[in-house]
């Protein structure tokens, strides 16, 4: 069983509960909390989500579960899997080993963005997106492999398309190479519309004016 790393806010920030899911891909009037549910939004544990008759949605645990639920349908996210409630089981997958290790800085980024410090993130990487600062041979090494797999994510019909550009902006991220992941999370936010875990990194990353 692969573990959710679970990351703290960081020093001095207002502890937010920790994103365990994603929704990946919604169909009819699937809701949280009386407000409709869109692909990418955050899931916490104790979110109860409903789907209408005839709707289903999809959602991606960062500790590697896949869960899709068919309506009607009423269910409690927890931290690896969620809770039925009166409702048929979903169907269940699981992402790669490699997908979930790239995911993993993901809940602290979310964590920040949610605590509203935009600007806030040190920047390594220069206005042309070449690192500022060397990185190791390891990290280089890593990296290439990541860009190698993000092609390919990219490339499958079984991954959507905004997690493959969340897999590797997370990486990227990791690295303070947030340049190049606003370069792929800019256009990514305007091919989704209405992303919210993409619109709230890319905020939360952006430098601030002056």
């Amino acid at each position: 069983m692969i573990l959710l790393l679970v990351y703290p806010a960081f020093a001095g920030d207002t502890p937010s509960p920790v994103s365990s899911a994603l929704v990946t891909a919604t169909s009819g009037e699937v809701a949280l909390a009386g407000e409709a549910v869109v692909p990418f939004s955050k899931l916490r544990p104790g979110d109860v989500v409903t789907v209408p008759e005839g709707g289903s949605v999809a959602v991606m645990y960062l500790a590697g579960r896949t869960e899709t639920w068919t309506g009607p349908a009423s269910f409690i996210v927890g931290v690896e899997a969620s809770e039925g409630k009166k409702s048929v089981a979903p169907s269940v997958g699981a992402i790669g080993a490699d997908l979930v290790d790239g995911l993993r800085p993901l809940p602290a980024l979310l964590v920040r963005a949610d605590a509203g410090t935009g600007g806030a993130t040190r920047l390594r990487s220069g206005a042309d997106g070449a690192p500022a600062v060397q990185l190791s041979k390891e990290e280089e090494a890593r990296l290439a492999k990541v860009r190698e797999a993000y092609v390919t994510l990219k490339q499958s019909p079984a991954t959507p398309e905004h997690v493959a550009d969340l897999y590797m902006a997370s990486v990227l991220l990791e690295y303070d190479l947030s340049a190049e992941a606003l370069a792929i999370l800019v256009p990514a936010a305007e091919r989704c519309g209405a992303c919210p875990v993409l619109e709230d990194l890319i905020t939360s990353i952006t430098p601030s004016p002056g």
